[in-house]
């Protein structure tokens, strides 16, 4: 919005925006849109890119097809290879407990948790949603010990641990913004830097990754010249040779297509039935699984879950 606010003071005569949408809940894409049609008042010319166009209001004056001329991006050309490894392994995950979690950044600052008492067991998708600021990334950061709770503790089935001694080995946070976590020369050094924090006996090699995910061309490649589809598996890579047996995954769609999409739920699906915890975030609608959902909802300072049955639409609507 900011970036939108900018764009506008510049008076150019057109606007070109890609992405308008996402990350962004469905409440703050109201708001997005009202100021989209003040700057429309002003006879300039917007023209908006992205698949998450819903709940907004806006109306088009004309729609190009999606099937513009040019060649897409096709990562899934090995992608039986990466479900095969999973099908072929078991992970033992344990169960993370929060016991009694507070948190807040600072003592006058407003609280993010309090007292949150959470299960959260493997072999299910576990959902995470809630409005913009509600406190998804501060669960991220307290599971992965970037922070620690103000009062109360979180273990890992039977043993309560310092998160901030040993995370990666249970805990991986894949970040929604690529260039957040990706800070190497060459996608190829990220991903060798995050390898050597995993067992020798991992079941998960670079090759193999990145021939089953469909960046193996993208290897040797600067994170800024890698486009963004690709940068998101290469972070979701990054995950799986890190020897950690829980994820969580930020924004696991943003700029894919419907393609994609399809084939990110199936890489999903693959790592949970192979033993992986899995929280996911999304803002997404389009995004839905035929294995069993648990939803997570942050609201009022608490986290409350709700199962799906099997094969239900997952609504991410954040």
């Amino acid at each position: 919005m900011f970036n939108l606010v900018l764009l506008n003071m510049a008076k150019p005569d057109y606007l070109y925006i890609d992405g308008l949408f996402s990350q962004i809940d469905f409440i703050k894409r109201r708001e997005i849109a009202r100021k989209i049609r003040d700057v429309v008042c002003t006879k300039k010319q917007i023209w908006i890119s992205g698949w998450e166009m819903g709940n907004a209001g806006l109306k088009f004056d004309e729609t190009v097809p999606q099937e513009i001329t040019g060649t897409s991006l096709n990562l899934d050309t090995n992608l039986d290879r990466l479900l095969h490894i999973c099908s072929d392994i078991k992970i033992e995950s344990p169960t993370i407990l929060l016991d009694e979690v507070s948190f807040r950044y600072g003592k006058r600052s407003p609280k993010i948790f309090e007292r949150v008492n959470l299960s959260l067991d493997p072999g299910r998708i576990i959902h995470l949603h809630g409005l913009n600021g509600t406190g998804k990334s501060t669960l991220a950061k307290l599971l992965t010990g970037v922070i620690t709770p103000n009062t109360g503790s979180i273990s890992f089935g039977n043993l309560q641990v310092d998160l901030k001694k040993d995370p990666h080995r249970r805990f991986f946070h894949v970040r929604q913004n690529p260039f957040e976590q990706i800070v190497s020369k060459s996608n190829r050094s990220y991903l060798e830097l995050v390898t050597e924090a995993s067992p020798t006996d991992w079941p998960f090699k670079i090759h193999d990754v990145a021939h089953g995910l469909g960046f193996q061309e993208f290897l040797d490649f600067e994170p800024f010249e890698t486009p963004l589809p690709v940068l998101k598996r290469i972070t979701l890579a990054g995950a799986l040779l890190s020897g950690a047996s829980w994820l969580f995954i930020d924004e696991p769609t943003i700029g894919f297509e419907k393609r994609l999409i399809t084939s990110t739920n199936k890489i999903m699906g693959a790592l949970v039935n192979a033993g992986f915890g899995l929280i996911v975030v999304s803002h997404s609608n389009k995004v839905s699984s035929d294995i069993p959902v648990y939803n997570l909802n942050i609201t009022h300072n608490k986290i409350v879950g709700q199962n799906n049955e099997i094969g239900e639409q997952t609504n991410f609507l954040g």
